[in-house]
């Protein structure tokens, strides 16, 4: 499935952890179909529909680690070859492309926390082409 932000890099680069990031990640990773009232303030987390005309809270993908373990295992499940260097300040991803069939990879810079790496993974896994 091809993953279209409209978003470019540079923008990517620039998301900040919270809603904003979550919704991106929910709408294009997961294909959820988040909603955040548009009356909310800005750290208002967003919803997902639960059965049948239930919500529940979108999972804080770019703060929460358990969350954040969601999207990495969602990327292994895709055979998406996640690097998580502290060494080398990035999380990088390797994807088989499917244009020219050999390799290639997106990246994201961290600052080498175990409280940024959700964000950097998250600007990472925006990048890919498709998932």
């Amino acid at each position: 499935m091809e993953i279209n932000t409209h978003l470019t890099t540079e923008q990517i680069d620039a998301l900040t952890p919270g809603p904003d990031t979550d919704m991106l990640v929910g709408r294009h990773l997961f294909r959820l179909q988040p909603y955040r009232p548009t009356n909310s303030g800005i750290n208002v987390p967003g919803y997902q529909r639960k059965g049948s005309g239930g919500w529940a809270w979108l999972p804080r993908y770019s703060v929460d680690g358990p969350a954040m373990l969601e999207l990495l295992g969602l990327l292994l499940a895709k055979k998406i070859v996640v690097d998580i260097s502290s060494n080398a300040g990035e999380v990088r991803l390797q994807f088989r492309d499917r244009g020219r069939g050999g390799v290639d990879g997106v990246s994201a810079r961290w600052l080498g926390t175990v409280n940024d790496l959700p964000l950097a993974l998250c600007q990472a896994a925006l990048k890919l082409p498709y998932l």
